[in-house]
């Protein structure tokens, strides 16, 4: 090795980036490694026995990260010292795929189970609340806060709302319905809900009202839209 690449510094190195000078792939590895290094090691827990982690979730203060795992477990971890602080190994009764919470404690989580559980922090040794009304994988859950509402998107191609605060655990309204459902997404500020499908069409709905959103969605189809635009393009 030159003496040049031997003694090249992390200095050196942005300083060549900083004029577009591009630098070689051994001395971008060896900045990577110093890098890297200098971050110290974190203490690994031993997570095997629960299969791939499907979702993360902080609490909104910052004090907890939930894993959604593959074989039907729930980790909760503490960010601050790294380590695994509980686990619910029979969380579902299949994968875990997501995880949202509703404040610094309360969280649920949705399963392949087909069923949306409520989690307290404070005391995981029951369920909450079990919501039960999907008919296929339940695949991620929003929250929408001012309106106390879970929201829910499944294989099933509905996207549920559910009163969390509602007695009736089986009670929900039905927003949408579209086949080929993968993912419903709020934006941070609950304006706008996002819907993707497995054909590629990501729907936008704008200035959300959860009260009239049945209503507003009613007889909409994703795929009669494209067809419309398609002939729109072919007699323009």
């Amino acid at each position: 090795m030159s003496y040049r690449k031997k003694h090249f510094g992390i200095r050196d190195y942005v300083n060549q980036r900083a004029i577009g000078i591009k630098s070689s792939t051994a001395i971008s590895t060896k900045i990577y490694k110093t890098l890297y290094e200098s971050l110290g090691y974190t203490a690994r827990c031993n997570i095997e026995n629960y299969g791939g982690i499907f979702n993360l979730e902080f609490s909104p203060d910052g004090g907890l990260m939930v894993a959604a795992c593959e074989r039907r477990s729930v980790l909760l971890f503490d960010p601050i010292t790294h380590k695994l602080a509980h686990a619910i190994p029979d969380a579902h009764d299949n994968c875990v795929n997501g995880a949202k919470f509703l404040d610094d404690r309360v969280f649920a989580t949705c399963s392949d189970d087909k069923s949306v559980v409520l989690w307290d922090a404070r005391n995981l040794s029951s369920r909450v609340r079990t919501f039960i009304g999907h008919t296929n994988w339940v695949k991620n859950i929003e929250y929408f806060e001012s309106k106390k509402l879970l929201v829910t998107s499944a294989f099933d191609g509905c996207v549920f709302a559910w009163d969390v605060n509602s007695c009736a655990d089986n009670k929900y309204t039905k927003l949408f319905h579209t086949n080929g459902l993968m993912r419903t997404r709020l934006t941070p500020d609950l304006t706008k809900m996002i819907i993707s499908t497995t054909a590629g069409y990501i729907m936008v709905i704008h200035d959300i009202n959860m009260e009239t959103l049945q209503k507003d969605l009613a007889g909409f189809k994703v795929n009669n839209v494209f067809f419309l635009n398609t002939v729109n393009d072919c007699f323009s």
